[in-house]
């Protein structure tokens, strides 16, 4: 598998995605190749950027753009909340990167964006395998430093489900589900950096995924608080376990 790093110009309101990436990236699009694209700049390119002018500004950004909030950090003075069945820190706003008296929230629809990228993309370039992944960062508990988890995904299966197959001493594996367009996701993360790196997208060729054209339902990927592990444990009275 081979990852590349795509700089670009400054992508601003209106900018056609499709567009700017193809002038960007001077090689040939192959077949089975998949385009990783930071939500962020889909953001500002569907003008999905709010002003900010204020601490109670961003507070009331955050209410209004949160599903839920699971608590306050005191020492990082930031908010952990659920939108749209993921856990993000401030909803997922962010104001680095973006101009002075602005933030920029999620995209509205990433799922519809994907497709429509990847639609473009088949258009203009005439292959047929070709995936997308609009992604954003994230942070893991208990473990340091930034991330990637897949808001949306088209093209290809995002989650591999590994239930029923064997393992070398021949036991089913009863709960394997390999999140492939996460891992990814967090594999591109490394190229596209936090700083003033200007590299929006990542071109992935040779991945070991299995490439569709069935509209893909990336909700499957959320799961209940009582499926979840960390959430089911977390809340348990732990007296009395051991």
């Amino acid at each position: 598998m081979n990852l590349r790093g795509i700089p670009s110009p400054l992508i601003q309101k209106d900018d056609n995605i499709v567009d700017v990436f193809l002038g960007a990236y001077h090689d040939t699009i192959m077949e089975g190749d998949i385009l990783i694209v930071t939500s962020k700049v889909i953001s500002v390119s569907e003008g999905s950027v709010v002003p900010c002018t204020s601490r109670n500004n961003f507070l009331s950004i955050i209410s209004q753009e949160a599903d839920e909030v699971i608590g306050r950090s005191k020492k990082y003075d930031m908010y952990l909340t659920k939108r749209k069945g993921i856990v993000l820190p401030n909803a997922g706003i962010d104001c680095s990167n973006a101009e002075p008296g602005t933030a920029i929230v999620l995209p509205r629809n990433p799922e519809s964006t994907a497709r429509e990228i990847r639609k473009g993309i088949q258009e203009k370039t005439g292959v047929k395998n070709f995936g997308v992944i609009i992604c954003d960062s994230c942070v893991f508990p208990f473990r340091r430093g930034i991330s990637s988890i897949a808001l949306a995904w088209s093209g290809f299966l995002g989650i591999s489900d590994e239930r029923g197959k064997r393992d070398i001493y021949g036991q089913e594996l009863k709960v394997s589900e390999i999140a492939v367009a996460d891992n990814l996701s967090s594999v591109a993360q490394i190229y596209f950096g936090q700083a003033d790196e200007k590299v929006p997208f990542v071109l992935v060729q040779d991945a070991p995924v299995s490439f569709t054209d069935e509209k893909q339902d990336c909700t499957y990927a959320h799961i209940s608080p009582e499926e979840d592990l960390f959430g089911e444990c977390l809340r348990q009275d732990t007296r009395g376990l051991l």
